[in-house]
């Protein structure tokens, strides 16, 4: 009798663990998965930073990024964070759906992926069901944080990799007007090219998950306190550059 009793007690319990519920702290909560298996909500989906990702794979979830879904009456409906990594989730009235496109957004709401023109329909709601590792019903993959239409014809075109924004040319210079303060002080000091990426690398300036969080730009833009005072602003150049050699993966090049 006792052991029914802790049996009855234990069923919900390990269906809560199977499902992944109660881990909404945790990184991990089953990337990948047909999110509508355990939960009762209109849609769900993961966002991946690769096409080929495999399931539960926290590393390679694209954090700060979203998912919103471009009806065909012209509305316009947002996921909202769900638990773990790159997961999505929408809950809404699902009666106002028919075609739409799937749009990927970045934090500031730009566009960096989408579907074909009203390619989906009210039946293709759980996103991870034809979002696989290697693509169901015509899908090429995973839901990626990239255009990987224009990364296909980047790969055809064979665009050689010294286009990337260069730290010894091209970020290095930019950071060489700060010597006045960070000569041979401060949190990171500015002086030959491996010196200065260990620097800023190792004391955690830069975000390669989401660029525009970087230490290094928000001081630069004074959006955090800084003792040398706005260097460039959002719209500069200077800015651009170095958004630019993040997202390539901040290489020593």
């Amino acid at each position: 009798m006792k052991i029914q009793k802790l049996l009855f007690l234990l069923i919900p319990i390990l269906f809560l663990i199977g499902c992944g519920e109660g881990d909404e702290h945790q990184p991990r909560h089953n990337q990948g998965k047909n999110c509508l298996e355990c939960h009762s909500f209109t849609s769900g989906a993961t966002v991946f930073k690769s096409l080929d990702a495999t399931n539960y794979d926290q590393n390679d979830a694209a954090q700060g990024y979203s998912l919103q879904l471009l009806l065909e009456s012209g509305k316009v409906v947002k996921f909202t964070p769900g638990n773990g990594y790159g997961n999505l989730l929408y809950n809404g009235d699902r009666g106002e759906i028919n075609s739409f496109t799937s749009q990927v957004t970045d934090s500031k709401g730009n566009i960096v992926n989408q579907s074909a023109i009203n390619s989906h329909d009210v039946g293709r709601l759980a996103c991870n069901t034809c979002h696989t590792q290697s693509g169901l019903n015509g899908a090429p993959g995973r839901i990626v944080n990239f255009d990987y239409a224009a990364s296909l014809m980047t790969d055809i075109n064979a665009t050689p990799t010294t286009n990337k924004k260069s730290f010894s040319t091209d970020v290095l210079p930019i950071l060489l007007t700060c010597t006045s303060c960070h000569g041979n002080n401060g949190n990171y000091t500015v002086t030959d090219t491996n010196g200065t990426y260990n620097n800023i690398t190792s004391n955690h300036f830069i975000d390669i998950t989401i660029p525009e969080n970087s230490r290094l730009l928000l001081k630069a833009t004074q959006s955090i306190s800084h003792g040398g005072g706005e260097r460039f602003d959002t719209s500069s150049t200077a800015y651009t550059t170095i958004v630019t050699w993040i997202t390539e993966g901040a290489l020593n090049n």
